[in-house]
């Protein structure tokens, strides 16, 4: 399945092949892991956002649909901020 996600036009086109998100519980906090063959700047920061409102009801699944459909990371509203977020590995 290919997915285009959070993208600005040509030149700055991008296009994933596989997008993975995957969540567990630890004790009292949750672990979210992005994982795929390509990201953009901010695009893990701005989904995790995204899927906080969504979680907070702040906005509807069907709102953050509209902005994947959009493929222009221009229309999501949300960046959350790096605390907690880090890069566990790159696989080539």
């Amino acid at each position: 399945m290919q997915v285009s996600i959070f993208m600005v036009q040509p030149p700055y086109f991008c296009c994933i092949e596989k997008l993975i998100l995957s969540f567990h519980k630890e004790g009292d906090e949750w672990v979210v892991t992005f994982s795929g063959d390509g990201f953009l700047r901010y695009m893990v920061r701005m989904l995790m956002a995204t899927l906080m409102a969504i979680g907070e009801g702040r906005i509807t699944k069907e709102d953050a649909r509209k902005w994947l459909e959009a493929k222009d990371k221009r229309v999501c509203r949300f960046n959350a901020p790096p605390n907690g977020l880090y890069l566990k590995e790159v696989r080539y």
